[in-house]
């Protein structure tokens, strides 16, 4: 019994002494930046040859020696790695693999990514703030604008909502933010997510004319006043 606790902590001291700082990104976006699994495998190999056994430029062989590949097929894969800009060989005047690259790829796809959900986010306002000018009859005010991003981006309401919201105060001839923040808020507070809840919702507190009223006006007609809950 005290033999295998010994043996137990013998491999607890070994894998603390051979862990090392690897980039998470590396593993969870390995995928979309277009890398195979044996490739972030031969990077990770090339980042514990430097890191943790301070060899800066192991040889083919040692590297084929971990890895399930063969010595020409870690020299083709190394030759890939370099053309893709995810490895340096030989650069910055020094011997061995530049992994600074890694980093580097990694930043850029990052901020890439970023920019992307920018210009996503802003072409979603714009086309926003379009409808509703568009059913206002006016310019949206800044403070309209900066209402209307809360939603977006701090309650989180689906564009779909918002518009069902705007459609809802359209019917109920109560076209203005605040008339669109208090159906907003009373969708919220009843759990509504998509605009077929919203209008399935609506038509709870609508009264269909009748045929025993004949000389009602057809513009007169019952609706939820959301100001008033």
């Amino acid at each position: 019994m005290k033999g295998n606790e010994k043996i137990r902590a013998m491999f607890v001291q070994l894998l603390q002494k051979g862990t090392i700082p690897l980039p998470v990104a590396l593993f969870t976006e390995y995928k979309r930046l277009g890398l195979r699994e044996t490739e972030v495998l031969l990077l990770t190999q090339l980042l514990i040859f430097q890191e943790k056994e301070k060899i800066a430029a192991p040889t083919f062989q040692e590297l084929s020696y971990r890895m399930n590949l063969t010595i020409q097929e870690i020299a083709d894969m190394v030759a890939k790695l370099s053309k893709d800009g995810w490895v340096g060989i030989g650069s910055k005047g020094e011997k061995g693999y530049d992994l600074s690259l890694i980093y580097e790829r990694l930043v850029a796809s990052i901020e890439e990514e970023d920019d992307e959900i920018i210009i996503d986010s802003d072409e979603q306002y714009q086309t926003l703030f379009h409808l509703i000018e568009q059913e206002f009859g006016r310019p949206l005010s800044p403070n309209e604008c900066e209402h209307i991003i809360k939603w977006l981006d701090e309650d989180l309401y689906p564009e779909e909502l918002i518009e069902a919201a705007l459609r809802e105060a359209v019917y109920c001839e109560k076209i203005s933010i605040r008339y669109m923040d208090r159906i907003l808020m009373e969708w919220e507070r009843h759990q509504i997510r998509t605009a077929e809840q919203a209008i399935q919702f609506s038509k709870r507190f609508r009264q269909p004319e009748t045929p025993v009223q004949p000389k009602r006006s057809t513009s007169e007609f019952t609706f939820y006043n959301w100001l008033e809950g």
